[in-house]
């Protein structure tokens, strides 16, 4: 199930993130040079008392653009699910130098690692049942935070490579319906060669939030799609997901 938000609920989560460059999972000064490394080979597994705080975390910590996260389970037995996890991922778990085994993955395909976590989740009730347990404002309610303008600040977007993925989707013939959804306004008169026309002419430009959203809806999409992460169909609602407007 893709949740429309990401609700701040109790539950179990996967992240992946893209890109080659290895980046610290930690990135206090006093530990980054020492903690482990992580690139688009490697995802994790987690549970969290507020999915979305924990979300917003990765997007700090990584670059909005970069993160895939996924719901996995609304539960408040967060510690049984967890713990199943950590048993089906023992062999591929990566190990710190303290010799602590952490909840990142390596040796194993991201995409086989996140089938394998919703099999472990389906052994302990569906994701529609708990959310039902939990209530169904868990999921609809919208936040204080989202009656107004925007839920999150995404950040700064490089205009380089609004560009770039644009190029992409052009090339991998993105449908006109998809972009649309993408667009902050859900522009019906949208297309992917006026957006790319537009963004390459602004691309130095210092862009504002509607147009920062829409940025790194475009790049997560066509980074997901590059490394095989899913259809495009499936990933435009996952960066509606995670880029919610």
């Amino acid at each position: 199930m893709i949740f429309p938000m990401i609700p701040e609920a109790s539950g179990l989560y996967f992240v992946g993130i893209s890109g080659d460059d290895l980046v610290p999972i930690d990135h206090n000064p006093s530990r980054r040079d020492v903690c482990i490394r992580v690139n688009r080979l490697n995802s994790k597994f987690g549970q969290a008392r507020n999915l979305k705080q924990r979300y917003r975390s990765y997007q700090r910590s990584f670059g909005a653009a970069r993160v895939d996260f996924q719901v996995l389970l609304l539960t408040r037995d967060t510690e049984a699910v967890e713990r199943d996890m950590k048993n089906s991922f023992g062999a591929f778990r990566m190990r710190g130098r303290t010799g602590r085994l952490h909840e990142w993955l390596h040796g194993i395909d991201p995409r086989d690692a996140l089938r394998i976590a919703h099999e472990v989740c389906a052994r302990h009730g569906a994701t529609d049942r708990a959310s039902d347990a939990l209530g169904a404002e868990a999921l609809t309610r919208p936040s204080r935070e989202r009656q107004r303008r925007t839920e999150f600040d995404v950040g700064p977007v490089d205009g380089a490579e609004i560009v770039k993925a644009l190029d992409y989707l052009h090339r991998v013939s993105l449908p006109k319906e998809l972009i649309v959804r993408l667009h902050h306004s859900e522009k019906p008169s949208e297309t992917v060669s006026a957006a790319l026309t537009y963004f390459t002419k602004h691309r130095n430009a210092r862009f504002g939030a509607r147009n920062r959203l829409y940025g790194h809806r475009l790049i997560f999409v066509a980074s997901q799609h590059g490394l095989g992460r899913g259809t495009l169909h499936d990933l435009c609602k996952r960066a509606i997901q995670n880029f919610p407007a």
